[in-house]
């Protein structure tokens, strides 16, 4: 299947191929397309909060949610 790629985002990829960082197109498309997954997760992860909160969630205190967070990233196990 043959796609037409505008110029700015070919260089774009030009760019990240260039970086060394990625052993073909392939392998940075695959990786572009996962991290646009994550995005939407957490996208729709944050607008069921929303809406829970305005339900009336009183969710958890803000000291906890930070904890939760610092542990997330830095790859402790889920509490």
């Amino acid at each position: 299947m043959i796609r037409h790629i505008p110029p700015d985002v070919q260089a774009l990829i030009d760019a990240k191929m260039a970086s060394g960082q990625y052993k073909n197109e392939a392998e940075l498309l695959r990786e572009a397309l996962s991290s646009i997954d994550d995005f939407e997760e957490d996208v729709e992860a944050v607008q069921s909060a929303i809406k829970k909160w305005q339900g009336g969630d009183e969710g958890i205190p803000v000291d906890e949610a930070f904890e939760l967070v610092r542990s997330r990233v830095e790859g402790e196990p889920n509490r």
